[in-house]
């Protein structure tokens, strides 16, 4: 699970944290549902980074650059060193085989939710970092921070 209704479905400020830290001064690729969330929870969109969204509609974004598909999306990323697919759902899956890694955090728990991230076939895949964190006053769930890279 890694959403329900539009939103997260925890509060895990260190994995907050580590998505800024993986993000910051990259870009940003997102479909126009997670663009709005980021809007919705950050007052706009993410600061200090490139933001990409994906839509349907032709009207600009405060702060994004528009593109109509995710072919669209990866040219205007084209010589960015690093470009971060961030949701939503059916992106994932579209993105999934032509990244070369993932930086995915596993939440140790079963928050209710009604979206899903796409099967991590591991037989594609190794692990190539893992860090723990715990459950704590802060973290409704212990987590794992992964890294995959592609074989």
């Amino acid at each position: 699970v890694i959403g329900r209704d539009g939103g997260l479905p925890w509060h895990l400020p260190d994995d907050l944290r580590h998505f800024r830290d993986l993000t910051l001064g990259k870009t940003c690729i997102m479909g126009r549902a997670t663009f709005e969330e980021v809007e919705r929870t950050c007052g706009g969109p993410l600061p200090g980074r490139r933001c990409i969204v994906i839509t349907r509609s032709r009207r600009a974004l405060k702060g994004a650059e528009v593109a109509s598909s995710l072919d669209v999306a990866l040219g205007l990323a084209a010589g960015d060193a690093d470009v971060f697919i961030i949701g939503g759902a059916r992106l994932y899956t579209d993105a999934l085989d032509r990244a070369d890694r993932l930086e995915i955090t596993i939440v140790h728990g079963a928050p209710e939710g009604d979206t899903t991230f796409p099967v991590i076939d591991s037989s594609m895949w190794d692990v190539t970092h893992e860090q723990h964190h715990p459950k704590d006053d802060r973290h409704d769930f212990p987590m794992t921070f992964r890294t995959y890279e592609r074989r």
